[in-house]
């Protein structure tokens, strides 16, 4: 179990996906998390909400693989995320 508390809005999958596809770019997990907090999509009291960004970002990724599905996020680097479709798109 994720140990951030959502009060309101979305997952924390959900607001990612929502901050990037507004976006033309990857953003680091702590720019994410500002957008989505400040669109209002995500609020949380959890001590950690940069981990919990990043695994529920890593974790989502892990299950659609299992059921064989594509990955909606790509990780560009330490901390820094991307949408799939963006990537496919780009090629």
């Amino acid at each position: 179990m994720i140990p951030s508390i959502i009060l309101t809005g979305m997952s924390f999958t959900r607001a990612a996906y929502q901050v990037l596809k507004s976006v033309n770019c990857p953003l680091h997990v702590t720019e994410i998390l500002e957008r989505a907090m400040q669109e209002g999509l995500l609020k949380t009291k959890g001590k950690t909400p940069k981990g919990t960004m990043s695994a529920s970002l890593y974790l989502e990724n892990v299950r659609r693989q299992k059921r064989g599905e594509k990955a909606r996020f790509v990780q560009h680097g330490n901390n820094v995320w991307g949408l799939a479709e963006r990537k496919t798109k780009q090629e």
